[in-house]
């Protein structure tokens, strides 16, 4: 496991990494698609750096949440 959390690779789709809760942090991309010549292709408008499983917020905030497994029909009956 100690090596899988030091793993940081530059990976074809860009930087991989794991957190210290052992889950995947990596470049996101907003992509649309466009004809380039004769050909329609994927063409990136933006990238967003390091995204994590916490989207931005306060890791020890959103671990207090309840876990969606533990919610499971509690929504509608």
């Amino acid at each position: 496991m100690e090596a899988l959390r030091k793993t940081d690779v530059e990976a074809p789709q860009g930087r991989v990494r794991f957190d210290r809760y052992q889950n995947v942090v990596s470049d996101i991309y907003i992509s649309r698609i466009d004809r380039v010549g004769d050909q329609i292709v994927p063409v990136v408008i933006e990238t967003i750096r390091n995204v994590d499983q916490f989207l931005g917020l306060d890791p020890a905030d959103c671990l207090k949440k309840p876990r969606l497994v533990t919610l499971k029909g509690s929504f509608a009956k």
